[in-house]
């Protein structure tokens, strides 16, 4: 059965929806995000971009709450944690990245990791949770922008969100990731060429990209050499105006081009 929510975070949550357009600074917005989200017993929130101007892109923390006494520590942790996904090419087995994409709503890092399937998941989820959250609520949202992005939330692992308090809970993080947007830096990108569509072949070797598997291990898949199917990724990558195999699988993944493994 679904409760209500208290009438203190009831009444946090309209507090902040009704005022949050009135914070002159970004500090002024995280001090209200913060008294709100905690009712839920959320400790802060991060948003991280996920595609900018049309164009999908890294993952990239853009600004965040966070109800610390240590924030210049955690501030530092963030930015080594998000250089180690980087170099470990985490985008290709976060099963967070694709979930965001497509679902209607919040979701947590451990219904995320039960869905995903590569070998790497699991060492990126205990890397995660070793290096600055124990539990994350993830909240898909579009910014002023039209960007895409995630509000992640720090939460108990051990705590369940029930139906209504996802609904509050991403309702509070769409307008902190709308009204933040204004307040960040704007990136400059240039404009990403039109996609064309791809062959069934190049298709296979994306999806096959996406689950992590090399060139050579594409080729033994579908019988093609490595030589073949380095091809197909690179024409693939032209057409969809991608810079790098993570972002070819982004890409494809939220032009629905391919389905991703867990689902």
């Amino acid at each position: 059965m679904v409760e209500k929510l208290s009438p203190a975070a009831a009444e946090a949550v309209w507090d902040f929806l009704n005022s949050a357009q009135d914070c002159e600074t970004l500090e002024a917005l995280n001090a209200r995000l913060l008294k709100a989200i905690g009712h839920f017993g959320l400790t802060g929130g991060q948003v991280v971009r996920l595609s900018s101007d049309g164009r999908i892109s890294a993952p990239r923390a853009i600004f965040g709450a966070h109800g610390r006494a240590d924030v210049g520590a955690y501030d530092a942790a963030l930015d080594g944690w998000s250089q180690h996904y980087l170099d470990e090419a985490y985008a290709l087995v976060d099963p967070v990245i694709p979930m965001s994409f497509q679902a209607k709503g919040p979701f947590t890092w451990s219904e995320a990791e039960a869905r995903g399937m590569h070998r790497k998941t699991r060492t990126l989820f205990g890397e995660a949770r070793e290096s600055l959250i124990a539990e994350a609520l993830v909240c898909p949202v579009r910014t002023a922008n039209g960007d895409f992005a995630v509000v992640t939330f720090g939460m108990d692992r051990r705590r369940p969100v029930d139906l209504v308090e996802r609904a509050s809970i991403h309702a509070l993080a769409s307008l902190y990731a709308v009204i933040g947007d204004a307040f960040a830096e704007p990136e400059t990108s240039l404009e990403p060429p039109p996609a064309r569509p791809l062959t069934r072949r190049e298709l296979e070797c994306v999806y096959w990209v996406s689950v992590g598997k090399s060139d050579r291990e594409i080729g033994l898949i579908l019988g093609i050499s490595k030589e073949t199917v380095h091809r197909h990724v690179e024409a693939a990558k032209t057409k969809l105006g991608a810079a790098s195999r993570a972002q070819l699988a982004l890409r494809a993944f939220a032009l629905g081009l391919i389905a991703p493994a867990m689902f």
